[in-house]
């Protein structure tokens, strides 16, 4: 279980250190615990983007699961495309926590 100390510091406006790491194409899980388990005492969350490059990767879902496994908390990135009319797009990115 996570201690959940990121959501503890903004509560009590303390300066948070996050880091940032994208999926990699692979589905091994060591490539992703091996890319983050240097961030674990030393960042209070991890934003694992999503759309990398517009190339086919590992889900950022995915990659926050097991980020979470090994008791790092990840901030999960979502992006979206709103397409308000034929020609024109919109992308729409936001974070949980």
């Amino acid at each position: 279980m996570i201690n959940n100390n990121f959501e503890k510091k903004l509560k009590s406006k303390e300066f948070v250190f996050t880091a940032e790491t994208s999926p990699p194409d692979s589905t091994v899980r060591s490539e992703i615990t091996d890319r983050v388990l240097c961030l674990k005492d030393l960042a209070d969350a991890i934003n694992v983007t999503d759309g990398a490059s517009a190339k086919s990767h590992l889900s950022s879902l995915v990659v926050s699961s097991i980020i979470k496994d090994i008791e790092i908390e990840p901030i999960l990135q979502l992006s979206l495309i709103h397409i308000s009319e034929p020609t024109r797009r919109r992308g729409i990115s936001f974070a949980v926590m």
